[in-house]
């Protein structure tokens, strides 16, 4: 048991050093900043609208955010370039690894991951609050402006609409907490997805196959999960849009022809799961190869 422990605390510890390298590590700051910079063009006509008509929108935007297809497709890509480099071997990892052993060192990369995306989630969320911030008010209700523009989208003829439209369908099946803290759990556990596929295929074949991988599965998903993509193939289709999991829009009743949420977050953790098992065993038993610049 007190092995165990201290096996524990060695994760976390390791897990805790890679997030102490975002300060410095100029990839991280141009990703938040990219993605700033993504999510006021995404939110600012809203905005603009709000503050024009003197309307308060209410937060519970996150759920409409995944139901576009270009925009999960954006967020996805976003998540395959923090995780890329996966299993995080820089020129620094020795010296923990000496300190902690070779299974606690990449079991903390299995936290960070899982840390690292519920921070991106809640950095994303923040981030359009912080766009809305001009026109933000709270209820416990969706608010006038967000059932207002389901129901008449053209309200907002003359606005920037590009990736925040309000689906009728989501506001009639879900109250506005229910849909928030569904999709927050939803999007961190595909998050997860993403960056523990990266991890496996990086750590069995070769850093950068990950990458490709997830790619191709993210471009699948955006054909897969498009109107063209169903109207082409069926809307049998949808089930193969793995990456799409992460919305509520994604998935069964929203989408007829996609898996419900209790057949979808099942097959999400279990891929996780093997995952992560095959990694660790690859990793432990493979020579480390240690890059310079490599986080």
């Amino acid at each position: 048991m007190r092995d165990l422990l201290r096996e524990a605390k060695a994760a976390l510890y390791c897990a805790g050093t890679n997030f102490r390298k975002w300060y410095r590590n100029p990839t991280i700051i141009v990703l938040a900043l990219v993605w700033l910079a993504y999510t006021y063009h995404a939110c600012h006509g809203l905005t603009d609208f709000c503050v024009d008509n003197g309307y308060y929108i209410h937060p519970w935007v996150l759920p409409f955010y995944t139901d576009n297809t270009h925009a999960n497709f954006m967020y996805i890509c976003m998540l395959m370039l923090l995780f890329a480099q996966a299993p995080f071997c820089d020129a620094t990892v020795p010296f923990t690894m000496i300190r902690t052993g070779k299974l606690a060192c990449f079991l903390g990369q299995v936290i960070y991951i899982a840390g690292a995306s519920l921070v991106f989630l809640l950095f994303h969320y923040g981030a359009m609050l912080l766009v809305l911030a001009p026109a933000l008010g709270f209820s416990p209700n969706w608010g006038g402006v967000i059932e207002g523009l389901a129901k008449n989208p053209s309200l907002m003829q003359g606005y920037d609409t590009t990736s925040l439209k309000f689906n009728p369908q989501l506001i009639n099946d879900y109250g506005p907490w229910e849909a928030t803290w569904k999709t927050m759990l939803l999007l961190w556990l595909t998050s997860m997805f993403v960056g523990y596929l990266i991890l496996f295929f990086n750590a069995m074949v070769k850093p950068g196959v990950g990458i490709i991988v997830t790619g191709g599965m993210a471009c699948w998903t955006m054909f897969a999960g498009s109107v063209h993509g169903m109207l082409t193939y069926g809307e049998w289709i949808s089930k193969t849009a793995l990456f799409y999991w992460g919305s509520l829009s994604g998935l069964y009743p929203m989408r007829s022809g996609s898996v419900p949420a209790e057949t979808a977050v099942p097959i999400q953790l279990a891929v996780i799961a093997v995952c992560i098992i095959v990694s660790t065993v690859l990793f432990c038993r493979k020579d480390t190869i240690f890059e310079k610049g490599r986080f």
